[in-house]
């Protein structure tokens, strides 16, 4: 016999069909709509109009307070017993570089030039420096050395907020200041500035140098040497060493292996070539990367200063060609740069360039402009201090004569 009568039709079974309309039986019975495996009814009342489709609560339990993407700077946590990856190591910048140090090169000569009109208007319509010309207030060291000073203050005060900006890294960092090598080897620093000051004294002695130079102007009274030796020891060494080691050596350093990559992918042929064969030439590649865990911001500090002591920004990896042809091109400048103080002898001019060799050594050695600003510092002061007892506390200045 067919179980064909024994099974209701279908339209019988569904609320509403027409089998069941008009009678009692139009009402679904509940039971109907209980699911087998957990006795619960699978019917769900549709919302109502404006209302959440997600039952309460469960976006506030799934999502992080931080809407489920990590903040910057933030390490994922730690679930299901799996740590925490480490944090990403400190990557290298090609900062500064030759775009910025011509931005530093413009806001020093502007502001050098509107310094010294108006230090030198003030000067000459006051007379205060009596009834001097013109000519002779540019060789008055009380006026100089003060008009430097306050120059180079402005420079950096304006540098520091606009490269900052301009890096998205802490200045100090971006010009690897990394005060924490000198406080690691100060002595050393010290000891290298005062011996290689007492090297050149020595070496001077045998060298054609002529007995006066347009610097000895500033030799004049106790009071003009008590301020050369105050302003070269404590304000120039720091903004010469932020000029020349902290933008121009690695600016440059950096433009010699960008040029000499540009030429390798252009092919053969021409100063790509040639460029790029000497980037290749010596071998292995002075590698400069001090220990660092984080990128600015990564760690969590909004601190820019602790960052850049905590974390130290890396030099790139530049070749060895690249940190000798920037090596001796910052040194030129250098030295020209006081040219016109020595007369554009070419004796102390010589000395200068090694001295600034040496620290552009020290500036890559350690990776720290403020090495390279100690050495300097103790450099000028070992050379002040010589002349303070050589003159008896700089009153006998007619003694630098002999």
């Amino acid at each position: 016999m067919s179980n064909d009568s024994e099974t209701p039709p279908r339209s019988a079974s569904l609320p509403g069909s027409s089998a069941n309309a008009g009678s009692d039986d139009s009402v679904p019975d509940p039971a109907d709509h209980l699911d087998p495996s957990t006795g619960e009814s699978w019917v769900r009342p549709l919302p109502e109009p404006g209302a959440d489709l997600l039952p309460p609560g469960v976006l506030e339990t799934s999502l992080p307070p931080w809407g489920g993407i990590p903040a910057f700077g933030e390490q994922p946590k730690e679930e299901s017993g799996l740590p925490a990856p480490p944090p990403r190591a400190a990557r290298a910048r090609p900062i500064p570089n030759l775009g910025h140090t011509l931005l530093l090169l413009v806001l020093a000569a502007v502001t050098l030039f509107a310094t010294e009109l108006l230090v030198f208007s003030i000067a000459m319509a006051t007379h205060m420096f009596g009834q001097e010309s013109s000519e002779q207030l540019l060789r008055e060291p009380r006026l100089l050395i003060p008009t430097m000073a306050i120059s180079y203050l402005v420079i950096v005060a304006l540098a520091w907020p606009f490269f900052s900006n301009l890096w998205q890294e802490p200045f100090p960092r971006g010009v690897r200041w990394n005060a924490a090598a000198v406080r690691r080897r100060g002595s050393l620093f010290l000891g290298v500035g005062v011996a290689l000051s007492i090297c050149v004294q020595l070496l001077s002695n045998f060298l054609p140098i002529p007995k006066t130079l347009p610097i000895d102007n500033f030799f004049r009274t106790p009071a003009d040497l008590w301020l050369v030796a105050i302003f070269g020891t404590l304000l120039a060494p720091a903004c010469e060493e932020l000029a020349f080691r902290g933008f121009l050596l690695p600016s440059l350093a950096s433009a010699w292996d960008w040029m000499a990559r540009s030429g390798s992918r252009r092919g053969n042929g021409g100063l790509g070539r040639d460029l790029s064969q000497l980037a290749r030439a010596i071998q292995p590649r002075w590698t400069a990367r001090p220990a660092g865990t984080a990128l600015y911001g990564e760690s969590g500090s909004h601190d820019g200063l602790t960052d850049a002591r905590r974390n130290p920004l890396p030099d790139p990896k530049w070749s060895t060609n690249a940190l000798i042809f920037s090596s001796i091109l910052t040194s030129i400048g250098f030295a020209l740069l006081h040219a016109d103080q020595l007369g554009h002898s070419m004796a102390p001019l010589a000395v200068l360039f090694t001295v600034s060799l040496v620290l552009c050594a020290v500036r890559l050695k350690w990776h720290s402009l403020a090495a390279s600003a100690l050495v300097h510092a103790a450099y000028n002061g070992t050379i002040f201090t010589l002349i303070f007892y050589a003159t008896d506390g700089f009153r006998h200045l007619d003694k630098l004569a002999r």
